[in-house]
């Protein structure tokens, strides 16, 4: 019994100690090359790793990693890693998950990421000297995929430049958008009748689509199933340039501003108009996720990574209602370029410069639950 116990305790002694060389192995010191430090130093601020970790905490995780590589690899190079060698570097992750405390776990993780800084620095500043199959085996194994998707961004994210009054005015005033407000307003004329909740009567809102050049199809049963009425004509009244009264409908002393090309009341309705054309696609449960996918395109539009209509996020098609979102999504997208709020440059959707300001204040707040909630009640 004696001779049984002694063995037990030698066996977890022996499996303790290879624990231990492995973890001492990890810590072994790796000496880079001071340029290469420096660039990847230099590099990481302006990285999609800056939020995760500061370029003191890259170097010192890089370090052990390197080190733990090149103890079993002597010819080991830091800017071609072998199969071979993310492997060993894997085996250590896998024994800290299955035997590691919390500190050793969290300890590992910070070594994955340093080691993903560390290959797509050398991919982005071309300095990877390894092979193909090397690279496309080792960042697989790291999960490189995922610093594929694209960020979701915030209004409050995007940063403008400034634009001159006259070039956005011109810009604004070339919008087909502002000959489609014109329309309007010339048709309201002295005045037209509206129903008790303000809205046009289907009669009048199927003469306004014939003179805006809709084809409508199946006679709707009221404005409101008709987009192409209903918005201009919800923007019109938003921003002052026609009011209801009773049962009537005017144009207001503000179309004065309107005739002028003022530009406080183009921007306004540029504003008014993206903000009534998303929340049209928000406002159903089918469509919410497609609305939110133009969102996205909207801001990237507005940044130097704009995104691309085919696929802009990394949604599967794992649902009838996912196919439909994106649907919906790509309809409202090739109307954004046709009324001028997309261009595209190199297959890629860019938001015009002098557009931006307008545009960005009618997307709503992502981060604001009740902005949302009021788009259900629609």
């Amino acid at each position: 019994m004696a001779s049984n116990k002694g063995n037990n305790r030698k066996r977890r002694a022996d499996k303790q100690k290879a624990r231990d060389q492995r973890r001492a192995s990890s810590r072994t010191e790796f000496v880079l090359n001071p340029t290469l430090e420096k660039a990847f130093i230099d590099w990481l601020p302006e990285s999609e790793f800056a939020d995760e970790m500061t370029p003191e905490q890259a170097v010192g995780g890089i370090g052990p990693v390197l080190g733990m590589i090149a103890h079993g690899n002597p010819r080991f190079s830091a800017t071609a890693w072998t199969m071979a060698d993310l492997d060993v570097f894997a085996a250590f992750l896998d024994d800290v998950e299955a035997n590691g405390s919390e500190v050793d776990l969290q300890v590992s993780d910070g070594l994955q990421l340093a080691a993903m800084a560390w290959l797509h620095f050398l991919d982005k500043t071309d300095r990877w000297t390894g092979t193909d199959a090397n690279w496309d085996y080792c960042t697989g194994m790291l999960g490189f995929d995922r610093l594929d998707v694209p960020p979701i961004r915030t209004p409050s994210m995007i940063e403008l430049d400034l634009v001159e009054p006259e070039v956005e005015s011109e810009a604004l005033g070339a919008l087909p958008l502002m000959a489609r407000l014109t329309t309007v307003l010339e048709w309201v004329g002295a005045g037209v009748d509206v129903t008790e909740s303000g809205a046009l009567s289907v009669d009048d809102t199927v003469e306004l689509a014939a003179e805006l050049g809709f084809d409508i199809g199946d006679r709707p049963d009221s404005m409101y199933d008709l987009s192409g009425v209903a918005i201009p004509w919800t923007v019109l009244t938003s921003v002052g340039l026609v009011a209801v009264e009773g049962q009537r409908a005017a144009a207001t002393d503000r179309a004065t501003l309107w005739s002028d090309g003022d530009l406080q009341v183009r921007r306004e309705t540029l504003t008014e108009t993206i903000g009534a054309e998303l929340m049209d696609y928000l406002s159903t449960d089918i469509s919410r996720d497609g609305g939110f996918i133009v969102l996205q395109l909207l801001l990237a539009g507005m940044t130097d990574e704009p995104l691309s209509p085919v696929d802009p996020v990394d949604d599967e098609y794992d649902d009838q209602q996912t196919v439909f979102a994106k649907t919906f999504a790509s309809v409202l997208a090739r109307r954004f370029v046709d009324d001028g709020y997309f261009v595209l440059v190199d297959g890629l959707l860019e938001v015009p410069a002098p557009l931006r300001p307008a545009i960005l204040a009618g997307i709503p707040d992502l981060s604001d639950d009740d902005e949302f909630a009021d788009l259900d009640d629609v």
